[in-house]
């Protein structure tokens, strides 16, 4: 019974993962002329609407949310338009005028690199691969810094770092999944930052 829930969770993380990847294909697509019009808004919308299982989840939440508020008032304005094709943009890193491709990218790491960083009393979870050694060596290195080392991301959380190594698919592997968790606290009005190995090594030194 368990082996059978087991299958049914990965063949449910397999499928969300192949929408995300649609998604990201049809957006990259509908980015090549660097334009969007109405008509592909409101196809991106009825897309959504259809696939609700990756409009539930980053990125696709929030691309469902800004088209939502886009048409909701029946009118899309040019600045609308904008706002629409920088987002799509800066989630699948493509820009056809300078690569000329059309194939969807990866997602692009949403670290801030602005953020002050103070590690003193921090609590702070690491993930992904780290240039600077092994995963033992930063935690020790965080801890000397004054910050405390966790394993999971949670609202006790004040920095999840990114190490530079991270995979181009960052977003299907298990790493990726603090990276979508810690988005999600963001969106629920959490102060928690996601900054990146450089970031994190400034700090300290």
């Amino acid at each position: 019974m368990i082996d059978d829930f087991a299958t049914q969770v990965v063949l449910q993380k397999r499928k969300l993962n192949k929408g995300i990847e649609l998604l990201l294909g049809l957006v990259t697509g509908m980015l090549a002329d660097g334009h969007l019009n109405d008509l592909e808004v409101k196809f991106l919308n009825a897309w959504l609407t259809e696939h609700d299982d990756v409009a539930a989840v980053w990125p696709g939440n929030m691309v469902a949310k800004l088209v939502s508020e886009m048409l909701a008032d029946g009118t899309v304005t040019e600045s609308e338009h904008a706002r629409l094709i920088k987002m799509l943009t800066d989630l699948t890193g493509n820009n056809f005028a300078q690569t000329g491709s059309v194939t969807a990218e990866v997602i692009t790491l949403p670290v801030d690199e602005q953020c002050p960083v103070s590690l003193r009393d921090a609590n702070v979870c690491l993930t992904g691969e780290f240039l600077f050694g092994a995963r033992a060596k930063c935690e020790e290195v965080a801890s000397h810094a004054g910050a405390t080392s966790y394993n999971t991301v949670t609202k006790k959380i004040a920095y999840l770092v990114i190490g530079t190594n991270v995979s181009p698919h960052w977003a299907h592997t298990s790493y990726g999944r603090k990276i979508e968790q810690a988005i999600e606290l963001q969106q629920k009005g959490h102060p928690i930052k996601i900054i990146s190995e450089r970031r994190w090594l400034d700090a300290m030194s």
